[in-house]
Parts: structure tokens; C-alpha cells; sequence
């Protein structure tokens, strides 16, 4: 495999399972999936509201395996971890259709079990896929809101350093240029009064470099910079954050939406038309 591409695959795996592989946006993304095409609807007897209750509780299942899940990733060593995540994706996903059947049962509502099998194989494959796409996309909006509140906090620092930068050096070349012309002043009043030789007057400048000029402009260079104030960058606008995250959006590379597609498709083509129909049309999409 070129390295590149095992690289992006390592990635991947690991946002798809890393510390955002089960939380509560897993149960609330997968929601309206669960309770439309994904609701068994053509096995339920008693119309829409019968529909809608049996995939409720259905789903209602899925969150309690979910915590379940959760809690056994908490104790999970590190070295299994990855294995562990797309085990729990997968026996959720086989588990669904007779929760399915369990949730209509409990409802006291007629619901059939159909070609079991397909239906397990379709929802092992939709919620491993789901699941972790999901677990990515959790992965990337907490670096982006972490990048962003870092970009926030340096723009903000910086501003204010440089005001900070400004009025510390006019300040200090006020102080100095006071220091420089007072003591100019005291030298040449000196010098009216009393008049002053070359030989003085050389020695005289000397002195107001070394005594005067060179105390000031230390000053100036040396002087500590006052402490920084304490930043505000934790509080980030929504808005300005969900600006920021839509202006980032780019389009996935076709050929991993051409896999993922494929992937999610293959088992319910496999459960309609056999495997000998879909196998040569799968291998030639790849060819």
C-alpha cells in the first residue's frame, strides 16, 4: 500500500475511533435515519404512528447499547481500542433488527421479521459506516474549534501587544527626551554663566552622553514590558464559529465517497439480486 494512503488510513481509524467514537451526538445524528428510512416501516402493521413508535423505542434501545459501549471503551486498553469501537458499531448493527422486533413486540405491535439475515448484514454495514463517520466529524469540529480558539487568542494578543508596544515607547521617548533636555539645559546655562573652554566644552558633551543620553536610552531598550492581561479567547462567538467552520468545508476525495457509497450499497444489492449479480458490477466499478 503506498504509504500515503496508509497514512490516511491510519487517520482516519484513528478519528473513527479515538476518545469521540461513542457520545450523545452518535444517538442524536442517527435519530432521524432511525425513525424514516431506516425504521423497518415496511414490516410494521398498523400505519405511521405504529411506524414511528416502534422505531422510537428501537432507537431508544440504541442508546441504551451505546452507554453500554461507552462505559466498556472506558476500561479498554489502548492497544484494543480501535477493535473494540468497530465491535461495539457492529453488534449494534446486527442487533438493531431484533430490537426491532423486541420494540414491537413490547408495543403490542404487529411487526415482521422479514429476511432477518439481509436486514442484520444492511444495518451492520449502515451503522459501522455511521457511526464512524460520525465519530470523525465529531473529531474534526473539536480541532477546528481548538485551531480557531488558538487563531482568536494569538490575533487578540497580538493587538494588544502592539497598543501596549506603542504607548510603552512613546511613553519612554517622553521620559527620555525630558531627561536629554534637562540635562542640556543645566549644561548650557552653566556654560553662559561661568563660559567654558574647548577643552571643557568636549569634556562637557561628554559627560551629558555618558551621564544624560546613555542612562535614557537603556531605559528605553532594557525596561520590562508590562505583564500581558488575561485573554478572553475561551468565550467564541457561535457565529462567528459556525462562519468560520462553513467557509472551511471542502468536498471529500470521489474515490472515498465512490468506496463508502459502494460499501454501504454492496449488502443490499447482494440481499435483492444475489452476489452473483452485484459482485462483477462491484469489481468492474473498481477496475
Amino acid at each position: 500500500m503506498n504509504p500515503s494512503v496508509a497514512s490516511r488510513v491510519r487517520r482516519i481509524v484513528a478519528q473513527a475511533t479515538g476518545r469521540h467514537a461513542i457520545t450523545w451526538w452518535t444517538w442524536l445524528i442517527t435519530a432521524p435515519i432511525a425513525l424514516t428510512v431506516m425504521s423497518g416501516l415496511q414490516y410494521v402493521t398498523g400505519g405511521p404512528w405504529a411506524v414511528l413508535a416502534v422505531a422510537s423505542v428501537e432507537h431508544l434501545a440504541v442508546g441504551l447499547l451505546l452507554l453500554v459501549g461507552r462505559a466498556l471503551l472506558r476500561v479498554t486498553p489502548a492497544a484494543a481500542r480501535a477493535a473494540t469501537v468497530f465491535a461495539v458499531f457492529a453488534v449494534i448493527g446486527v442487533l438493531r433488527p431484533v430490537l426491532f422486533l423486541a420494540a414491537g413486540w413490547l408495543l403490542g405491535i404487529p411487526a415482521a421479521a422479514g429476511d432477518l439475515g439481509g436486514r442484520m448484514a444492511i444495518n451492520l454495514v449502515t451503522t459501522v459506516a455511521v457511526f464512524s463517520l460520525i465519530a470523525i466529524g465529531v473529531q474534526l469540529v473539536e480541532d477546528h474549534l481548538g485551531v480557531y480558539r488558538r487563531l482568536r487568542a494569538a490575533r487578540e494578543a497580538s493587538a494588544r501587544d502592539a497598543v501596549r508596544a506603542a504607548d510603552r515607547a512613546q511613553a519612554l521617548r517622553d521620559s527620555a527626551l525630558d531627561a536629554v533636555s534637562e540635562g542640556l539645559e543645566r549644561a548650557t546655562v552653566a556654560a553662559e554663566s561661568h563660559g567654558i573652554r574647548p577643552v571643557d566644552a568636549a569634556n562637557l558633551l561628554r559627560e551629558v552622553a555618558e551621564q544624560v543620553v546613555r542612562p535614557a536610552s537603556h531605559r528605553v531598550f532594557d525596561t520590562d514590558a508590562p505583564a500581558g492581561e488575561e485573554s478572553d479567547a475561551g468565550r467564541v462567538r457561535r457565529r462567528d464559529w459556525i462562519a468560520s467552520v462553513l467557509g472551511g468545508m471542502q468536498a471529500a476525495p470521489p474515490l472515498l465517497l465512490a468506496v463508502l457509497f459502494a460499501v454501504m450499497v454492496l449488502p443490499f444489492g447482494v440481499w435483492q439480486y444475489g452476489l452473483l449479480f452485484c459482485l462483477p458490477r462491484w469489481c468492474a466499478a473498481f477496475s
